[in-house]
């Protein structure tokens, strides 16, 4: 077998171990599915709350130099939508944090289960240090990822989509740069 054919195996064997990992860790937090649709239901009003935010501020500038409107309407509005996205945005932590918390712990309880069931010679080999950081330091980091993966996605999807629309209604040549330059930005 020459080098070539040995890295193509090693790289299908690591997919399906990555792709084993992922299925039990989205099984592991599927329960909690309820709570995370609902971090991304807040993340997602955040995101369209921030765009309105930015069209308010456009039209209190335009109010202040005479174009149009009335300042204090407009005034109104940038900060009640800047409330409202202070709102939204402790709502959507509030819910990440519960979220994280209960499905760390169960995560956590299901490790040291298996470490606890594990026969001595197999754990034997690993410092006992070594066995808690996994159960903290690892377990926190995957749960905090997998629980914030789903919610900041759709934040950041609908902010690039909400920000592209925005300015492709308001300079579609602006809209043409930013499409340029998006993938590098990604």
């Amino acid at each position: 077998m020459d080098a070539k054919n040995g890295d193509r195996h090693f790289s299908f064997r690591l997919f399906r171990e990555m792709k084993r990992e992922w299925a039990w860790l989205f099984g592991s937090i599927k329960k909690y599915r309820a709570g995370i649709a609902l971090n991304v239901l807040f993340g997602f009003a955040g995101a369209v709350t921030g765009l309105l935010s930015g069209v308010a501020s456009k039209y209190l500038i335009d109010a202040v130099i005479g174009k149009s409107g009335t300042i204090l309407r407009c005034a109104v509005l940038v900060a009640s939508l800047a409330v409202g996205q202070i709102v939204l945005q402790a709502l959507a932590s509030r819910a990440s944090s519960v979220i994280g918390a209960k499905a760390g712990s169960e995560v956590r309880a299901s490790v040291f289960d298996h470490i606890m069931n594990a026969r001595l010679e197999d754990i034997s080999a690993y410092h006992s240090g070594e066995l808690v950081n996994r159960l903290e330091g690892d377990v926190s980091s995957v749960i905090g990822g997998i629980v914030g993966l789903v919610p900041n996605t759709v934040i950041r999807i609908t902010q690039f989509v909400g920000a592209l629309i925005l300015v492709l209604y308001y300079d579609p040549v602006m809209a043409s740069i930013a499409l340029v330059i998006a993938p590098v930005k990604f």
